[in-house]
């Protein structure tokens, strides 16, 4: 099978190890694929730029010339993504000159599943978006998803449409999609891979040793629990949840990792986060690491008692898999998406905007005997096995095999 890998970004030797190993796991079936991404930065040379390697990587330049950018223009106005046009030029000028690709696995359903979408009034071949982060959120109280967008809204009833099927990464992302009118046949749940690197190592020695190197990088959590919550500072995300929590923890201390940002209401949303700590008296119990390479993260992740997701809505939160592989327990909320793919043997699942469930999760898994953490713990990494790089490939090859045949979708790759 030929598979053409659709993305907005791509960089195996800094950033996108986990797509690369899923790549390679799909060539390890016999199977074929090349990468397809746009770069926005190149402003000289050709507008094509060839990387061969194990696996060829093809980066059409999408803002190179004066006419890129005035049809950027148009796509930021028009839907919300400067290079959606620029891109679709691209993506239909690619599938002519590679008539050998069968099926195209598109990294999101807004905005690359729509320009597939869009597309496929040209070029019949089967795609199936992944639905991603923001593509089927419409949050305004928090400023946040496309599905915000009247046009963005009609293009995703385009892509439901076009799409050979929907590759959800949560059952929460399935019923997101089922309530923009996606075809309940369609939606597929098939989980996002994570790093090898989180299942390949010796689990037990490495939560000890993170657990010393977090102590010692950060000397005001020593004698203390550690919860570890990550990602962007954004209202989306709810750690204003957390810090409130945290007042009735006395013995617990929070790191927040992730980048700072800026929100539409809010402005620095750090600096929010930071007043608010203090108004709530736990500002000594906060700490704020800003961004952490991603590659050092599992470092923060194992030497965590407990991972807090408070997140108000997200289409599959990765951190809890990440944390589980490693049998770190959670406390997330439902509306994170992937807790769902867990028992209540490995974490607690809780409303949204609820800081007095976040506080109860905490407060119960911090109190566990060590017999109970070590169950919760194997359990918490016998379930997300679900999520190494080889079955999420073998999986969407079952998917991506059927569609191909043209069998009925039941469901059960």
């Amino acid at each position: 099978m030929r598979m053409l890998y659709f993305t907005t970004a791509y960089n195996a030797a800094l950033l996108d190890r986990v797509h690369e190993e899923f790549l390679l796991r799909w060539q390890a079936l016999g199977h074929e694929t090349s990468i397809l991404v746009p770069d926005s930065s190149r402003d000289r040379q050709s507008r094509w730029l060839v990387e061969d390697g194990a696996i060829q990587v093809y980066r059409p330049a999408v803002s190179m010339q004066r006419s890129d950018r005035l049809l950027n223009n148009v796509g930021r106005r028009l839907t919300e993504y400067s290079y959606f046009f620029s891109l679709l030029r691209d993506y239909l000028s690619f599938l002519r000159q590679h008539p050998e690709i069968e099926i195209i696995h598109v990294e999101s359903v807004y905005p690359l599943g729509a320009i597939a979408a869009v597309a496929s009034l040209i070029d019949r071949r089967p795609f199936v978006p992944t639905i991603r982060g923001g593509d089927l959120i419409a949050d305004d109280s928090i400023s946040y998803g496309f599905a915000r967008y009247k046009r963005v809204r009609a293009l995703l009833k385009l892509t439901f449409a076009r799409a050979a099927a929907i590759r959800s990464v949560s059952p929460s992302a399935s019923a997101m999609a089922e309530q923009f009118g996606c075809p309940t046949q369609k939606i597929i749940t098939i989980g996002r891979n994570i790093r090898d690197e989180y299942f390949e190592r010796d689990q037990a020695a490495f939560r000890a040793e993170s657990r010393a190197w977090l102590r010692q990088t950060y000397p005001a959590i020593a004698g203390r629990n550690v919860i570890v919550a990550a990602g962007r500072l954004l209202p989306v995300k709810g750690f204003d949840d957390l810090i409130q929590a945290l007042v009735g923890l006395p013995q617990a201390v929070a790191l927040i990792c992730g980048p700072n940002r800026v929100d539409e209401k809010l402005g620095d949303y750090g600096e929010y986060l930071g007043q608010l700590a203090h108004r709530h008296s736990v500002a000594d119990r906060v700490i704020f690491t800003g961004g952490i390479p991603r590659e050092q993260m599992p470092q923060y992740f194992a030497g965590a008692d407990v991972l807090a997701v408070p997140s108000i809505i997200e289409g599959g939160n990765r951190t809890v898999l990440e944390a589980a592989s490693l049998g770190v327990p959670f406390v997330a909320t439902r509306s994170a998406g992937t807790p769902e793919f867990f028992s209540a043997a490995a974490g607690i699942s809780i409303a949204p905007h609820r800081p007095d469930q976040l506080w109860a999760g905490l407060a119960t898994i911090l109190a566990e005997t060590s017999e109970q953490a070590q169950a919760r713990s194997q359990t918490c990494q016998q379930e997300a096995q679900q999520f190494y790089s080889p079955q999420v490939a073998q999986r969407l090859a079952r998917l991506y095999t059927a569609i191909l045949a043209k069998q009925p979708l039941s469901g059960n790759f």
